[in-house]
């Protein structure tokens, strides 16, 4: 039947980039797709008290503090990993039915490198449960590299630094392998949490999810001497309630993540092989994930370390960029594919 398939030009490979707040997923097929979905599911309960899938994505996170005793969501995902398998499974499969009726040739779905084998595991569980002939797993630093552009299998050391939502990574490979790495996953110290832990505790104004995710790309934007507003609940009032906060007193309650940061960086250079050394000073730090962003990020690691820092042109999708073209390009899925 697949053979069939590839003759008469309905065969489709998938690449997936699973992260903890967004899903990214491409299909390599006569007609391409490509969509970005926040990894999150909504699951209803039945009158029996079976629990079955009910939204996924975007649908899923309309309904987030928002749903009744008959329905509740799930966030398969925590600091980069899997940690409720089966919520991962219902989520990924409704996102990819709803798109592509067969079964997929081909799945290959990245992973962040400092995970366990049994973490590791469970991506590769969650690939085979999408029914394709193969699967193919790619370390996320690697996947990020190649679709940052670089040329990773050539004897020239690279360096990449991932700022995830639940992660951080930073990598130094060369010919396509990985020589020095540190991670910080950060275990809910991440730059929303934070910020909502000191909006509530000074302030005593509750903020949630996507208001927190609308203030911390607002934040990355302004400099450091404006005002930002913020509505929420009073935690005082029990009301709706406007709060105008200094851009500098926000920035100094991130500082601390900041450093965790270029400890994670400084860890990772400690490793790296002296030879591989003057080739990042020479070529820079490429920065991914969404703090690649933010540009009091940049400036921090600039202030902190002696070294050029680059964000790459397409921060939130170099990962998912890098699998589609190690999907296609067997020389990189032999030397870079697990």
């Amino acid at each position: 039947m697949r053979t069939w398939k590839r003759l008469f030009g309905s065969s489709c490979d998938l690449a997936i980039d699973l992260g903890t707040e967004n899903t990214l997923i491409q299909s390599r097929s006569r007609d391409a797709q490509t969509w970005n979905e926040p990894s999150i599911l909504a699951y209803a309960w039945r009158p029996d008290g079976a629990r079955v899938p009910w939204a996924a994505g975007q649908m899923a996170l309309r309904m987030e503090g928002r749903t009744n005793e008959a329905m509740d969501t799930v966030r398969p995902l925590e600091d980069g990993v899997i940690v409720h398998l089966q919520g991962a499974v219902d989520m990924l499969r409704m996102m990819v039915q709803s798109r592509i009726r067969m079964p997929p040739d081909q799945v290959l779905i990245s992973f962040p490198h400092a995970i366990t084998p049994i973490e590791k595991l469970a991506f590769r569980d969650l690939a085979r449960s999408l029914d394709p002939e193969r699967v193919l797993l790619v370390k996320e630093p690697l996947a990020a590299a190649v679709g940052s552009g670089l040329d990773i299998l050539r004897s020239h050391g690279h360096m990449i630094v991932d700022l995830g939502k639940g992660i951080v990574e930073a990598v130094v490979m060369v010919q396509g392998e990985v020589v020095a790495a540190s991670s910080l996953r950060l275990h809910g110290r991440t730059e929303n949490e934070r910020l909502e832990h000191y909006i509530k505790e000074r302030h005593g104004l509750l903020l949630g999810h996507a208001t927190l995710e609308d203030m911390k790309r607002r934040l990355h934007l302004k400099q450091a001497d404006e005002v930002l507003s913020i509505k929420g609940l009073s935690l005082t009032t029990g009301l709706p309630q406007r709060l105008d906060l200094r851009v500098q007193e926000l920035l100094e309650i991130l500082d601390p993540y900041m450093l965790a940061i270029v400890s994670c960086i400084v860890e990772a250079l400690e490793q790296t092989p002296v030879e591989l050394l003057g080739d990042i000073m020479d070529r820079g730090i490429r920065l991914t994930g969404g703090g690649a962003l933010s540009r009091h990020v940049l400036l921090g690691l600039e202030r902190n370390l002696p070294l050029k820092f680059i964000p790459v042109a397409e921060p939130l999708q170099a990962v998912a960029l890098g699998n589609l073209s190690i999907l296609a390009d067997t020389t990189l899925q032999r030397q870079l594919c697990s």
